[in-house]
C-alpha cells in the first residue's frame, strides 16, 4: 500500500532544500499523481519539464532501470496520470 501524501511531503521538504535536483521532483510527480492531486502532479511535471525537456517514457525506464520491475511501472505510472507523453 501505498503511502504518497507522505512522500509528497518529504519530496516537497526536499525540493525546498534543493529545487533544481531531479530526483525530489521526480517523486513529487508521481506521488502527487497517486495521491489524486492531479492538479499538483500536472504542475510539478511541468517544472521538472523546464529543468530537463528531455523527459520521456522511455527515459524514465533508462534511468530508473534499477528499481524493481513493479516499482518502476508505478512510476511510470504515475507519470503518465500527470500528463508526460509516452
Amino acid at each position: 500500500v501505498g503511502r504518497f501524501g507522505e512522500a509528497l511531503d518529504m519530496a516537497e521538504a526536499a525540493m525546498r532544500e534543493r529545487s533544481n535536483i531531479m530526483l525530489p521532483i521526480c517523486i513529487a510527480v508521481t506521488s502527487a499523481a497517486h495521491a489524486g492531486r492531479l492538479d499538483k502532479a500536472q504542475g510539478l511535471l511541468n517544472q521538472l519539464l523546464q529543468l530537463a525537456p528531455e523527459i520521456s517514457v522511455p527515459y524514465l525506464g533508462e534511468v530508473f532501470s534499477y528499481l524493481r520491475a513493479d516499482d518502476l511501472e508505478q512510476w511510470i505510472e504515475g507519470f503518465r496520470m500527470a500528463g508526460l507523453p509516452k
